[in-house]
């Protein structure tokens, strides 16, 4: 009886192991050699590229992670892959998990909020503004997906030294194709983190009541009366409609 061919998926998860422990060993029975380079040979030359090709991408996506990190960088990129393979095809999302890493690593707060901030902006680089359409207090709304709201407590000036500050909310979202970063105001930050999941603006208006004092509720009617069209110049809610 014949040997039933292999499936693609098995090659595939047996040379992704490969290169992810950098190892040549069983290529032979995977890979047929050419005349001129045998099967490790040609296995290696997926090994050359493949760890070079990690490290200098993430290093874009999170320059001033990789400067503070310096000579721990290739490590820390090495142990992040090997923990947390990517399941995307493209390296827009090789960073997806890093800032988690970097906190399950036990390094400082403040280095996950760069790494953070850092994501942030190559989200807002790649992802879609969507048109919000007609709004109402009824209206389930939700952050677009090119926004991140990020809390950091350092200064962006001092970089790449982390200088400890008091804690700065800032949404980072796309303007003109390209990243932008805005402080936010106290009540800013609370009225945006509401729709984090879906939230209707009648809802959203109950939960700050509950949330801040009664002095402030105020100014909390005239930030949600203007919403409307800040929302519309800032493109940072749309609807989130039924699947």
């Amino acid at each position: 009886m014949p040997t039933p061919p292999r499936r693609l998926i098995d090659l595939q998860n047996w040379m992704t192991n490969a290169i992810i422990a950098e190892t040549t060993l069983g290529s032979v029975e995977w890979i047929t050699p050419s005349t001129q380079r045998g099967s490790d040979d040609r296995l290696s030359t997926y090994l050359r590229d493949f760890w070079p090709r990690c490290t200098d991408s993430l290093a874009e996506d999170f320059p001033r992670t990789a400067e503070i990190l310096d000579a721990q960088w290739e490590s820390t990129v090495k142990n992040y892959i090997r923990q947390l393979p990517t399941m995307g095809f493209s390296l827009y999302h090789l960073g997806d998990n890093f800032p988690n890493f970097l906190q399950s690593m036990g390094v400082s707060d403040l280095l996950v909020q760069l790494a953070s901030m850092e994501k942030a902006n190559v989200t807002a680089e790649i992802s879609s503004i969507h048109s919000i359409n007609t709004l109402s207090a009824d209206t389930p709304l939700i952050l677009q997906p090119h926004c991140t709201l990020v809390s950091i407590e350092f200064e962006v000036e001092s970089l790449p030294k982390l200088v400890q500050t008091d804690p700065v909310p800032l949404i980072i979202f796309q303007s003109d194709y390209n990243p932008k970063i805005e402080s936010l105001d106290p009540l800013e930050a609370l009225f945006l983190n509401q729709f984090i999941t879906p939230t209707c603006l009648s809802d959203a208006y109950d939960r700050m009541e509950r949330s801040v004092s009664d002095d402030s509720m105020d100014t909390v009617a005239e930030f949600i009366d203007d919403w409307m069209s800040r929302a519309t110049s800032k493109f940072w809610i749309m609807r989130k409609d039924p699947q």
